[in-house]
């Protein structure tokens, strides 16, 4: 069995027992598969960034669930037939996610997607390749020195140790 997140938009028109209603439909359909849920979140209302069905906002919901593959399958036909879904998205979790996931001692702040973190680092040494590309060309700005390279390592470190 696999590790899933799986990421829903509702009606927002839906009121809180309804919310709940739909939610629990998903539960059972992964339940009724073999699967186990461990953990489901109601984000409340948000805008969405275009509009889906004619709406501008949605009701985000976040299920963690262990289940096997084939139940998947049967969650994406539910999905497509179910109205009060706008949205919906399954992710395999890899195991540093699950890691993540069962830890106990992380907050529900982890449990947020796009952690900024491996942005950053991603983008710190194409910066820094292209100032040495630039380096040679007249009039360019002189490549950085070992303390400005020092002040952006304990900066990433700090921002590590604080979880962002």
């Amino acid at each position: 069995m696999n590790f899933y997140e799986n990421i829903v938009i509702l009606d927002p028109n839906l009121d809180e027992k309804a919310t709940e209603e739909a939610i629990e439909r998903v539960k059972n359909i992964i339940v009724k598969k073999g699967g186990d849920v461990f953990r489901s979140e109601n984000w409340g209302h948000r805008k969405l960034a275009y509009d889906i069905k004619k709406h501008k906002k949605g009701t985000y919901v976040l299920i963690l669930f262990k289940a096997p593959p084939s139940t998947i399958a049967e969650l994406e036909k539910f999905y497509k037939v179910f109205d009060l879904a706008l949205k919906f998205m399954v992710i395999k979790l890899g195991r540093k996610e699950i890691a993540k996931v069962m830890s106990p001692q992380l907050g529900e702040s982890s449990l947020r997607p796009a952690s900024l973190r491996p942005v950053e680092q991603e983008g710190l040494p194409a910066r820094q390749g292209g100032q040495a590309g630039q380096a040679g060309s007249s009039g360019a700005e002189p490549a950085p020195s070992d303390s400005d390279k020092s002040v952006v390592d304990s900066t990433l470190r700090e921002k590590e140790d604080k979880g962002v």
